[in-house]
Parts: C-alpha cells; sequence; structure tokens
C-alpha cells in the first residue's frame, strides 16, 4: 500500500473515531440546564421546571424544516396520548423560529402537549447549553428530574426505546 493511500485511510480512521466520540458522548451538561428551563409555549403558556417535579418527562428539541423530526412527532404525540394519565409529561422545544411556525407545525400534526418556542438568539443559547449539535433531540428525565435517556436523530428503534424508558420510569415510585 502507497504511503499516500495509507495517509487517506489513517485520515478517514481518525475522522470516524472523532465522529464516533462526539455521537456518543451525551449532549446534555447537566440537570440544572434543563430545571432552569422557561420557554414561552405557542399556546400561550410557558414550560417552567416546577412542570417537570414528581412526573415522567419527555423533552424533544426540534425544528419544522428538520425531515426526522417530522417523522418522530406522530410517534411522539401517540407516546403522550398513552401514557399521559399516568403521569409522563411531554415538551416539545422549537428552536429558532419564533412562534408562528410552530403553532402551524402543532395544529398540523394534531400535537396535544405542549410546544415552546425560541428565536434564534435563544436557541443558540440553549443549544450551547444543552451541547446539542442535531435534531432531533430527546430527552426523558425520571420523577426526581434525572436524566435517565437521551438520543441524538431518529432511528428505527427510537419509539420501541422511548416507551420501554416511559413504562420503567412511570412504574417506579
Amino acid at each position: 500500500m502507497s504511503a499516500k493511500r495509507r495517509g487517506v485511510w489513517v485520515a478517514l480512521a481518525a475522522a470516524l473515531a472523532i465522529g464516533i466520540y462526539f455521537a456518543a458522548r451525551p449532549p446534555v451538561s447537566g440537570v440544572s440546564t434543563l430545571h432552569a428551563l422557561c420557554l414561552p409555549t405557542a399556546s400561550s403558556g410557558e414550560i417552567r421546571p416546577e412542570q417537570f417535579r414528581g412526573k415522567v418527562t419527555l423533552l424533544v428539541f426540534w425544528a419544522t424544516w428538520c425531515a426526522p423530526c417530522r417523522q418522530e412527532m406522530p410517534g411522539i404525540q401517540s407516546l403522550y396520548a398513552r401514557y399521559h394519565r399516568r403521569g409522563l409529561q411531554v415538551f416539545g422545544v422549537s428552536l429558532g423560529e419564533g412562534v408562528e411556525a410552530p403553532r402551524d407545525f402543532r395544529r398540523y400534526y394534531a400535537l396535544t402537549f405542549p410546544v415552546a418556542f425560541t428565536d434564534r438568539t435563544q436557541a443558540q443559547e440553549l443549544c450551547r447549553r444543552l451541547r446539542i449539535n442535531s435534531i432531533p433531540y430527546t430527552v426523558i428525565l425520571d420523577r426526581q428530574g434525572a436524566v435517565r435517556y437521551s438520543k441524538v436523530g431518529v432511528s428505527e428503534n427510537d419509539a420501541r426505546e422511548r416507551e420501554r424508558m416511559v413504562k420503567r420510569l412511570l412504574a417506579e415510585r
């Protein structure tokens, strides 16, 4: 193998290793950041930290232009509809689009859980603080507010993983 070809393979291997490291690194830098969250919702309310207390809470960070985000929203709505009465709280956080786009999105997808919105500056700060570098980004907190699940992106098994985690956390007292 030529030195040039070997160099290309080494560079590719290094890039892959760096990508795996950052993909595997949990985005949330601390539970306190999530507990400091206070954002207006598209339905004129607010998402406030006290709403997390004593409930299993799923937070999904997304944007209307994000195809994987649109793909996963019906599943999150379905999860919310099945488990809300048992103590699951779901909050959607639209990143950087203001209020109109998330409001229209919420209506179009018939989302019944609260959807918060951020402007571009708020979204950049929130993403920096939570170390979110890709969306959709989903976090599930237990009743004590500890992060028990976090996932960037969408895969085939996500809905099953989320449901298993929600069921497990709802069963814990």
